[in-house]
């Protein structure tokens, strides 16, 4: 699946999945951004947002993309 967006190219054959379930995934690209695709959407999406995304949905999979975090 690719989608040109803001003059910028998410190819999910070049990127790599971090995380899906129910319809929904989150990769990363090869130059470090993210996009989450929803319903066969690709939405552009910041780090902060990725990390907020996976840390309901996936903790494991936020601690092998953005390291140990602080037990609450």
């Amino acid at each position: 699946m690719k989608a040109i967006i803001n003059n910028k190219l998410y190819d999910t054959t070049t990127s790599t999945m971090l995380y899906t379930r129910a319809g929904e995934s989150v990769w990363k690209t090869e130059n470090g951004s993210y996009f989450k695709i929803v319903t066969d959407i690709i939405v552009p999406q910041t780090e902060d947002e990725v990390k907020e995304y996976l840390g309901v949905k996936d903790a494991d999979a936020y601690i092998k993309e953005f390291g140990e975090v602080e037990l609450a």
